[in-house]
Parts: structure tokens; sequence; C-alpha cells
């Protein structure tokens, strides 16, 4: 069995026992990355009137019926925000290095990851889902990476407003 410090905060607060859990789902728009479309949600769970928020972003696995899922707490989001805005302007710079292989990433606690890479003066976006980086989502401009956190703050403040 997983030890709880081995679990999400996602898996860490549907796995309670003993209390009443409720989860809500909203649809964001479908995220296209160079090789797949990702499923993106907000997640509303509620354990007993304790109110936790989401960004879910869920992708098809190896097997049929099989997905991979990244559930990002709303106080990582916050955090990947900032990060994701420091890696924007650090990029405008990395893309002029003279070197074979530059990388720069961010991950959660959750172990989620946003980055780029510059191979040849060619900037590249990417997301990662796991700790090891396997896998990852690549895309052709910072724009879809950028939409998807907007709407997924947005939809939050909406929902909380509500």
């Amino acid at each position: 069995m997983e030890e709880m410090d081995d679990l999400t905060k996602f898996q860490k607060l549907v796995s309670e026992k003993g209390k009443l859990i409720r989860t809500v789902s909203y649809d964001l728009e479908e995220v296209q990355s160079n090789t797949s479309a990702l499923g993106a949600q907000v997640m509303l769970v509620d354990v007993e009137g304790k109110a936790e928020y989401f960004l879910q972003l869920t992708r098809e696995g190896e097997h049929e019926d099989e997905y991979d899922i990244a559930a990002i707490a709303e106080s990582d989001l916050k955090i990947l925000n900032k990060a994701f805005e420091d890696l924007k302007k650090a990029s405008q710079v990395d893309v002029y290095v003279n070197a074979d292989h530059l990388q720069n990433i961010f991950a959660t606690d959750d172990y989620f990851t946003i980055g780029y890479f510059v191979i040849d003066a060619t900037l590249r976006w990417f997301i990662g889902f796991d700790e090891f980086c396997d896998d990852l989502e690549y895309f052709e401009d910072v724009i879809t990476i950028e939409k998807l956190l907007k709407d997924a703050g947005d939809k939050i403040e909406e929902i909380k407003s509500a």
C-alpha cells in the first residue's frame, strides 16, 4: 500500500476515511499539445464543508481505458503561475544562449512540471505529469500553456464567487 507521504495533495484529500467527500468537475477547453489532446477541468473537492480546488489534466495512457492524471492544487497553481512568469522572462534570454542544449524547469511539490528547452536557438515548452518527466507534452508556443493556467484560475474564482 502506498504511504501517505507518497500521495499527492489530491490523492490524500480524496482518500480520507470516515468523512463525506463530494467532488464536482467543471470542464475547461481541451488542450492540444504536439502529440496529444489533454482533457482539462477544475475540480472542487469538498470534505465535510472544507473546499479545495484543483486543475486536473488527463491524457490517454498506453493501454485502452488507461489515463494519466495530474491534479494541481490551487495553492500550487498560484506558485506555478509565478514560476511560469519567471520562466517566460528567462526564456527570452535563454533562447540566445549558445549552448548545445539548455533546459529550464519548475516542479510543484506533487511533481507536476513546466519548463522549456532550447536546442539550436529553438525554444520548445513542455509540461510533465510526474517527477521523472517521462512522456512530456510539448508545445510549439507558450500561449497554449498560458491560456490553460489563466482559464483554470478564472474558473476557480468564478466557482468561489457563485
